[in-house]
């Protein structure tokens, strides 16, 4: 009897929490940068940080984190000392951020699956 593989993955509070520790370190990191000046470079970090945890957790998961590296985005390298900014940047920073979580959250769903598949062929 052959039984399916396990391929490793977060569930939604695991990939929260390791979301929320990515949000944290990588604003720190652009803070520290310099790139309060020009947000758009932070963005594109939490946008890695957020594939990164939507590879490897569930949809859930990478919404949470998502929304987290928003917070992160809006309040401290859009606005300051964390307090949020509603305009248009954000929005843009929002849909940039849900968008990789649930693009990455379908890939790397479907690269467990085969990988899963691939596995118990064996």
């Amino acid at each position: 009897m052959t039984h399916p593989a396990r391929v490793p993955h977060f569930d939604g509070s695991v990939g929260t929490a390791v979301g929320f520790t990515v949000a944290v370190l990588v604003t720190l990191g652009a803070v520290v940068g310099g790139d309060s000046a020009h947000p758009g470079s932070g963005l594109v970090a939490l946008a890695v940080g957020v594939a990164l945890v939507a590879m490897f957790s569930t949809l859930s998961g990478a919404v949470f984190t998502a929304a987290l590296c928003w917070g992160c985005y809006a309040g401290f390298l859009l606005g300051r000392h964390g307090v949020l900014v509603f305009d248009r940047a954000s929005a843009v920073g929002a849909g940039v951020l849900a968008g990789v979580a649930v693009l990455f959250a379908v890939f790397g769903g479907l690269g467990r699956a085969l990988l899963g598949r691939a596995m118990v062929r064996r």
